[in-house]
């Protein structure tokens, strides 16, 4: 395998471009290739099965183009899909989870709360493997499911974003944790907005740096590390295009006036 080839990044949106920010800062030589599968947004809602087949078709993708690492940056399908991919290919994946985990339990935190998907709380996932790293921690998972939506739609301030925080957060409040973390790769766009409405006791923790991070040592640990001397290039390809899409990109990448294309049949972004 080239250690040149790009890391290739999935999410069922654009969520996963806060993973691709932190990607582009930690490895700056490396080349990206990100699938958003929007036209399938939410995967929260989906069934296991369907969670898995998206995943399933998504890595196809990816793997079409030359990757040498496939990211999940989804944490429905990094708690669904994820084993299940690892069994399908014969390339190495990265899901979000155990990043977030080692994360938040070096924290040494007594309570740990965890916001994601329907499907993520759902699959227990966070719970079991926290309490199995740190049985001493109590941990209370809630789903979020009105966030991604509002996410997606460009709703991230003002007072409808407040009202839809507070009340999503109802539980979290009286939970009364020491950490919050962030379960989906969405959420670090309104983490200012959260930590208001959590107040300065609770420590807000995302995912996204702490896979960037993985990523790099894997890379160093297997000798797949680029020799790029150049900065990286992104491709970003997505399975449809909202009206607001570029808006929204930017907005993930912190990247103003992202414009796209059609490729293949897909909205392809270069940069």
């Amino acid at each position: 395998m080239s250690v040149d080839l790009p890391i290739g990044v999935f999410d069922s949106g654009l969520g996963g471009l806060t993973v691709v920010k932190e990607l582009l800062d930690v490895l700056p030589n490396e080349d990206l290739i990100y699938f958003g599968d929007i036209a399938r947004l939410p995967y929260g809602n989906k069934s296991s099965d369907t969670v898995r087949r998206f995943s399933v078709e998504n890595t196809l993708f990816l793997t079409s183009k030359g990757v040498k690492l496939i990211i999940v940056a989804c944490n429905t399908a990094t708690s669904l899909a994820l084993n299940y991919l690892e069994s399908l290919f014969n390339i190495p994946f990265i899901g979000v989870i155990e990043p977030a985990i080692d994360m938040a339990v070096r924290e040494r935190p007594k309570r740990i709360a965890v916001i994601g998907t329907e499907a993520t709380i759902r699959s227990g996932i966070y719970p079991e493997k926290i309490c199995r790293r740190s049985p001493d921690i109590k941990v209370k998972s809630v789903a979020c499911p009105l966030f991604v939506p509002m996410i997606e739609a460009g709703i991230t301030n003002g007072r409808l974003a407040a009202e839809i925080i507070r009340e999503q957060l109802k539980g979290i409040i009286r939970f009364d944790p020491d950490v919050l973390l962030l379960g989906c790769t969405h959420y670090p766009i309104i983490e200012r907005q959260i930590k208001r409405v959590l107040g300065r006791g609770v420590k807000v923790l995302s995912s996204s740096r702490a896979v960037a991070l993985s990523a790099k040592a894997f890379l160093r640990d297997k000798g797949l590390s680029s020799t790029n001397k150049r900065k990286g290039r992104l491709r970003i390809y997505v399975s449809d295009v909202p009206y607001n899409f570029e808006r929204l990109a930017g907005m993930f990448l912190g990247r103003p006036n992202i414009k796209v294309k059609k490729e293949d049949g897909y909205v392809l972004y270069q940069g």
